[in-house]
């Protein structure tokens, strides 16, 4: 499965990891996931976007949809995003922060470590 979506009830946070290619199936799996995890869960949380083995292709204005539906809840404190150090994984994360609207505190770096720390100072 080219996606895991995990959530970690102590620190309130959701873990979304993409890996490799994501087709229209994988999308509409993944949105229901997010669905069915936003009407569950209702008070506020953080997240981690691991986007570091996702691979581009012509779906990727596909994979955002699922990221926007997470952002738009309102209930997202904070996100970071995990991508890859490479000049693609910058550009596909200002393809992801040109399509959405965040108004969530937002920071991108290259491990989970890092990551974690920050929302962990945020939350």
């Amino acid at each position: 499965m080219p996606f895991d979506v995990t959530y970690n009830e102590d620190k309130d946070r959701l873990y979304y990891k993409v890996d490799g290619f994501i087709s229209n199936e994988d999308v509409e799996e993944i949105m229901e996931a997010m669905d069915e995890f936003l009407r569950d869960h209702e008070g506020k949380f953080t997240a981690v976007i691991d986007m570091k083995d996702f691979k581009v292709s012509e779906d990727v204005k596909e994979a955002i949809k699922s990221i926007q539906q997470v952002i738009k809840s309102g209930k997202l404190l904070a996100d970071a995003f995990i991508v890859a150090q490479s000049s693609i994984g910058k550009m596909q994360f200002e393809q992801i922060e040109k399509d959405t609207e965040a108004k969530t505190e937002r920071r991108v770096f290259s491990n989970q470590q890092d990551a974690e720390k920050w929302l962990d100072s945020v939350a």
